[in-house]
């Protein structure tokens, strides 16, 4: 995944660190992070420097602003809002390929979009976004034009966060604060690559911690971190216009479930209740489940609800059946970490749906998994996701994966022509909506 690049770029500034102790970052737009044995610079726009305490594994290091530094996993970063990295070995010793059904996805007329990051050297990092059949063939590329392009140059070639998906504009939208002209909503069409980015009204200062779309009011939700509180603001996509929705405070200390509650995995059905799929103890990545709570006013209060699987880790994503609160989870095997679907809601216990033998997360041999999975539902038809399948034990490739839900009829499809196996790193995924033509 493009954020390796930054252990490359550790291990030779670490070296440098050696020859020159003094840090040699640019002090308008870069921050020195450093230890004992290095140093590295951290891109003011991109990243956040977390030192390195204690007994903690890892070097002091510059961690994608959306995540957290913590003291588990490949990398020493967590996303809090979904599993981004372990240190775990995965068993990929049983996967084998297995051919693509002439029926997968159920509904030919279904186009997948994939935004992904990628390029081997930051100078030719670019965002493309693939479109492709149900069966994973890629009928489409087009590399990101306009705002969204400059934006991403200014990461030099980093792993972005998830991107939600909006199947009405068949687009993806993320919001991004821009030190002079404040936060604004980008909007990437996917059917050609173009882009356009719209100043928020009222303006707002900071930067963007997590976000999500809402289908049945048309909606973007985005929260900020201000004066120890999380603000979630609610925006119109076309003209930009947002209204405040409440807040909840961060809390003293990672046993809170509101301290993490900022990061947004998903909105439920009511517009207003946010959730938070992942670890409540991010910097260990302990006590998974789920965090959620309904905004409305100040300090909202957030409840944590433990989620478990007959035989698997934890829920690895979160995708909403539309017009409900049910939801559909991909959760790693105990014995494999292959994916198995699980159904679930938040009043009711987990109930698998089917368990693939060969759907993986991106991993690094050797270290564990590293980078995102993404999962969309199409009209409540039937779950997809694209995820880490194996064509032989060690060869990864990218495949789309996805399960009827009314027949529990699963397929398994290597994208072809073969995306970039390295380099490249998920920013967004979702499907056209052909709630027309869908019985």
């Amino acid at each position: 995944m493009l954020l390796l690049r930054l252990a490359a770029a550790a291990a030779a500034l670490a070296v440098a660190a050696a020859q020159n102790p003094d840090c040699a970052c640019r002090n308008d737009t870069e921050t020195c992070c450093r230890d004992d044995d290095t140093w590295l610079c951290c891109t003011n726009t991109v990243s956040s420097c977390f030192e390195k305490e204690g007994t903690d594994p890892f070097p002091s290091r510059c961690c994608p602003r959306w995540m957290v530094g913590c003291d588990v996993g490949s990398v020493g970063c967590c996303d809090p809002s979904r599993p981004y990295q372990r240190r775990v070995i995965l068993n990929t010793s049983t996967a084998t390929p297995a051919p693509c059904p002439s029926s997968a996805a159920g509904n030919s007329v279904v186009t997948f979009y994939a935004l992904v990051a990628q390029g081997h050297l930051p100078t030719q990092a670019q965002l493309t976004v693939y479109s492709m059949t149900g069966q994973g063939t890629v009928i489409g590329s087009r590399a990101v034009a306009g705002p969204a392009k400059d934006w991403y140059d200014g990461f030099r070639g980093q792993s972005t966060p998830l991107f939600p998906f909006d199947a009405k504009r068949v687009s993806f939208h993320f919001a991004s604060g821009d030190t002079d002209t404040g936060v604004g909503l980008y909007t990437v069409n996917a059917t050609d690559g173009s882009s356009t980015r719209v100043a928020l009204n009222p303006p707002v200062q900071g930067y963007p911690l997590g976000m999500a779309y809402h289908s049945e009011t048309d909606r973007f939700i985005y929260s900020l971190l201000v004066n120890g509180s999380y603000v979630f603001h609610s925006v119109n996509v076309s003209s930009g216009q947002q209204t405040p929705l409440g807040s909840t405070r961060m809390g003293e200390s990672e046993a809170d479930p509101s301290y993490y509650s900022g990061h947004i995995s998903t909105i439920a059905n009511d517009g207003r209740t946010i959730l938070r799929l992942g670890y409540r103890n991010v910097s260990s990545q302990s006590v998974s489940g789920i965090g959620f709570a309904t905004i409305g006013g100040a300090n909202a209060t957030v409840v944590w609800k433990e989620l478990s699987a007959d035989k698997t880790q934890f829920f690895y994503s979160i995708a909403r059946l539309p017009d409900r609160d049910s939801f559909v989870s991909l959760a790693p095997s105990l014995a494999t970490g292959s994916f198995a679907v699980v159904s679930w809601s938040l009043t009711a216990e987990p109930v698998i749906l089917f368990k693939f033998q060969n759907a993986f997360p991106p991993a690094v041999s050797g270290v564990g998994p590293l980078g995102y999975v993404a999962t969309t539902m199409v009209n409540g038809g039937f779950f997809a996701a694209m995820v880490v399948s194996y064509a032989s034990n060690v060869v990864q490739e990218w495949s789309l994966i996805t399960l009827e839900l009314s027949t529990l009829t699963p397929s398994t499809c290597p994208i072809s022509p073969v995306l970039l196996r390295y380099g490249t790193s998920l920013s967004g995924f979702g499907a056209s909506d052909f709630s027309a033509v869908r019985p």
